[in-house]
């Protein structure tokens, strides 16, 4: 190779290791499905966000939500978002359609991929990745006003996890 066109630090550097296929390192090392997988899609919050939200869906009726949620509830919002640009493109719905209040503790990703015309609002806090791919949506997670009767000081304490917003493209988040 023209080792003229590599930076200095990756002079010396060999990824060949790298493409090795996995099966040569370990013969038991799957590269095809060998068994399925139940990911409890069925189980989602989503399916009662969907639910609560159908009069957006079919005619672009506001609606509110408020609903507990726990962060074993991942990616909150995506089967919504879904459901929303299949039917209105990436363009969704008009700002503030659908506003979802969620108390508690989001789970990871939540607000994936969130389409516009719908807000999520977290009383409460929430894990990593929150706004994560991030289309159009608006997210915001705060402590409830019991937590900060309680003494909650801002710069000792965490509301969102790490990476938020990776890979976003447009949309509104506040954590505060």
């Amino acid at each position: 190779p023209n080792t003229d066109l590599l930076h200095y630090k990756s002079q010396g550097v060999d990824l060949k290791p790298l493409l090795i296929p996995a099966s040569a390192l370990n013969e038991k090392a799957g590269i095809i499905k060998h068994m399925d997988q139940d990911h409890l899609l069925g189980e989602a919050l989503d399916n009662e966000l969907i639910k609560q939200a159908q009069p957006a869906l079919d005619g672009q009726s506001r609606v509110k939500i408020d609903l507990p949620v726990s962060n074993l509830n991942r990616t909150v919002g995506t089967m919504l978002s879904y459901h929303i640009s299949k039917r209105y493109g990436k363009d969704g719905l008009p700002d503030d359609t659908i506003h979802i209040t969620l108390r508690g503790h989001g789970g990871q990703s939540l607000g994936f991929a969130l389409a516009a015309g719908v807000t999520i609002e977290v009383v409460g806090d929430s894990n990593d990745y929150v706004g994560k791919g991030l289309s159009g949506g608006k997210i915001a997670v705060y402590p409830s006003t019991d937590v900060i009767a309680q003494g909650f000081v801002p710069e000792e304490n965490v509301v969102v996890g790490n990476v938020c917003l990776y890979g976003a493209t447009r949309g509104k988040v506040r954590p505060s």
